[in-house]
């Protein structure tokens, strides 16, 4: 991730994290989990989607 349009938000014990790398074709939007805690961090992907130019993540997220 490039750091530009990262969304965080914290969901029960969850933090979840949309956002996505920039690929060869373009832009892919991601949404990942995880339970923060001690040690690495187990990173869940909950979707991925191709997005062009429009920003996901530019939208109050709700739990």
């Amino acid at each position: 991730m490039n750091g530009w349009g990262l969304a965080f938000r914290a969901c029960g014990n969850r933090l979840i994290v949309i956002g996505g790398p920039r690929a060869l074709d373009g832009r892919v939007i991601e949404i990942n989990a995880c339970v923060p805690g001690e040690g690495e961090p187990q990173w869940n992907l909950f979707a991925s989607r191709q997005s062009g130019s429009f920003v996901y993540n530019c939208a109050v997220m709700g739990c």
